[in-house]
């Protein structure tokens, strides 16, 4: 397991290549210790990790030994860089908060609507302010008196409404269409009135501050105060969170389950009539509008009953379930096991055509040129490290030894009884996890509803039922599937069992 976050995936996937079986390298070169990690105890975590697939850790500025003492001075030395980056950082932010009371900008990407300029000199240093981009405030005020009048007067907007609006005139947010997020997020900041704020949360773990620790910055405004303050008054009264739990918080049946076949969005809840009628929408076409999706809407009732339908009367019968399972174990028997030896040739297979792929790119960059004797040395360095890959690829998989779930007949009319039985309760809850035992997704696609399940997981969860009818506990089944790449990579080969059927509304 990797302990970085993903603020520095070459480093991780360096650290990835180090300890994987192909074993590329011996050593990892830095310039000081203080460059490979500035939190002591995580960066001697990986310091071990290293040593255990025999690649050691060194530092060009700071030679140390292998020997228990190099190792206590390494540790010194890891301690000292650790309070010196509390300490730089604690006097630059410092430095930033007052750069901010006095109105100067602290760098990064101004909001929308603004640009940066010089507002004079302190030593050799440039201090810059925030100045208005008309161009960009032009359509900042515009989105304003959308949400508020409509165009030429035609009444106010919604957010969706706006989108929709603008993206059909082919405006664009710095190269971003318009959704329903970006627009929210447009009128609700308080910097178009003219109250900038800094220091709102950690700059490294993105948690909000306080608002007694935010330090305003006043700034030029691009609307007038009043017309803000309309704007945040209505977008306050119309907060799905204020809305009665009957049309915004309702439990329904298909919760993170239905699809959008042509986009791919998920189909949220979406209420008629102040709530009396509910139907599944496409979330895309909700936050864009037609230029995201063309979207799809099914009446709720209907999708629910054609799901349950489908499981009750042909999922769930005997001779499919069997047929599923049985193919799975053919499959998975051809294609191999999970040991860590074939995951260790596949990630090595798929390093080396990354290698390959990063010379080809120096080369279209003009870092390197065609005729370059580096180029030719590391690109036959490549090709003969993908070879060998590819070689250990085909000897682990013909080496693997698959462990494949064999349920027997009674606990496959088990698990179908099971889950049966939860379809037929009254609880929206309980149907709801009888679905989910074995529907990955349900796809609509214009009239048509196709159900996607996971035939392993079938196959896994019968034979862990026991003798009551209660599925026991299964260490292969985790709930962050990503951190288990074998798992990951059989949940997309073994997608397997597929029911079309036509959906009339």
């Amino acid at each position: 397991m990797l302990i970085d976050n993903d603020e520095r995936p070459v480093f991780r996937a360096m650290i990835a290549e180090a300890v994987s079986a192909s074993h590329p390298f011996d050593h990892v070169v830095v310039h000081s210790l203080s460059r490979f990690f500035r939190d002591e105890a995580l960066g001697e975590l990986y310091v071990r990790r290293l040593r255990k697939h025999q690649v050691a850790l060194q530092s060009v500025t700071q030679e140390l030994g292998s020997d228990p003492l190099s190792d206590l001075a390494r540790r010194v030395v890891g301690l000292l860089d650790e309070h010196t980056s509390k300490e730089t950082a604690k006097h630059t932010l410092r430095s930033m908060e007052e750069n901010a009371r006095q109105g100067y900008w602290n760098g990064s990407r101004p909001p929308f609507g603004y640009c940066v300029v010089a507002a004079g000199t302190k030593g050799i240093r440039t201090k810059k302010k925030l100045a208005v981009d008309e161009a960009e405030a032009t359509i900042v005020r515009r989105l304003f008196t959308l949400y508020l009048e409509g165009e030429s007067g035609s009444g106010p907007m919604g957010l969706k409404a706006i989108a929709t609006y603008l993206n059909a005139e082919g405006l664009r947010i710095r190269g971003r269409r318009l959704s329903l997020r970006l627009v929210h997020l447009i009128l609700s900041r308080e910097t178009y009135a003219g109250r900038h704020f800094f220091n709102m949360e950690d700059s490294r773990t993105r948690r909000a501050k306080s608002r007694e620790e935010w330090i305003e910055v006043r700034v030029p405004a691009i609307v007038d105060a009043r017309i803000y303050a309309a704007v945040a008054k209505r977008l306050k009264s119309r907060d799905p969170s204020k809305a009665k739990p009957r049309v915004s918080g309702s439990p329904y049946l298909l919760t993170g389950l239905a699809r959008c076949a042509e986009c791919g969005g998920a189909m949220t809840m979406a209420a008629g009539k102040s709530g009396r009628y509910r139907y599944y929408k496409c979330s895309t076409f909700m936050r864009v509008g037609s230029t995201g999706c063309s979207g799809q809407v099914v009446p709720m009732g209907k999708l629910d009953r054609l799901v349950t339908d489908l499981l009750r009367k042909r999922v769930l019968s005997f001779p499919f379930l069997k047929a599923t399972i049985a193919a799975h174990r053919k499959r998975a028997l051809a294609v191999g096991s999970n040991d860590r030896e074939l995951i260790d040739a596949e990630a090595g297979a798929a390093n080396a055509e990354i290698a390959i792929d990063r010379l080809f790119k120096l080369v279209a960059g003009g870092v390197l040129g065609p005729e370059d004797p580096d180029l030719r040395r590391h690109l036959s360095e490549a090709q003969a490290m993908r070879e060998a890959a590819r070689q250990r690829l085909l000897e682990a998989r013909a080496a693997a030894t698959p462990s494949i779930p064999d349920p027997s007949g009674a606990q496959i009319r088990a698990l179908a009884d099971l889950i049966r039985g939860k379809l037929n309760e009254k609880g929206t809850e309980a149907r709801k996890a009888g679905i989910q035992l074995i529907v990955d997704k349900v796809v609509v696609d214009h009239g048509t509803v196709n159900l996607i399940g996971n035939a392993r997981k079938l196959a896994t969860l019968a034979a862990n039922l026991d003798e009551t009818g209660v599925i026991g506990f299964m260490a292969v089944w985790r709930p962050q599937r990503e951190s288990n790449p074998c798992l990951h990579r059989e949940r997309v080969k073994f997608c397997t069992f597929v029911h079309f059927q036509k959906l009339k509304c």
